[in-house]
């Protein structure tokens, strides 16, 4: 699983630059594969949240996590059956019946 691998150094970059802020603020992660940002492609989510699982039992418990990387309402509440905290949507939500769907989606 070399995504994993690659993915756990970031991550560990990160978590020990906020482990200052843990006691004080919550933390929130997203995840957002670099080639699905603005494409219209999107990742599967099962796929996805089982990388953040990999990251997990490599690194331990994780912030919350949420996914983004074309996120419309067709897919959005995938994300959120699959494990992940919520969605963080892009381009999406520069169209108000798009966004709209998407929360109504969540509902």
């Amino acid at each position: 699983r070399r995504v994993a691998t690659v993915l756990a150094r970031q991550v560990e970059r990160i978590l020990d630059g906020t482990r200052a802020f843990a006691g004080s603020r919550r933390i929130v992660m997203a995840y957002e594969p670099v080639w699905a940002i603005g494409t219209g492609k999107t990742a599967d989510a099962e796929e996805s949240f089982s990388l953040i699982k990999a990251l997990e039992s490599k690194l331990g418990e994780l912030p919350e996590c949420l996914y983004g990387g074309s996120v419309n309402h067709k897919n959005a509440k995938s994300f959120v059956d699959s494990g992940f905290k919520g969605v963080l949507v892009g381009s999406a939500s520069l169209d108000a019946k798009e966004f709209s769907k998407i929360i109504k989606e969540l509902g």
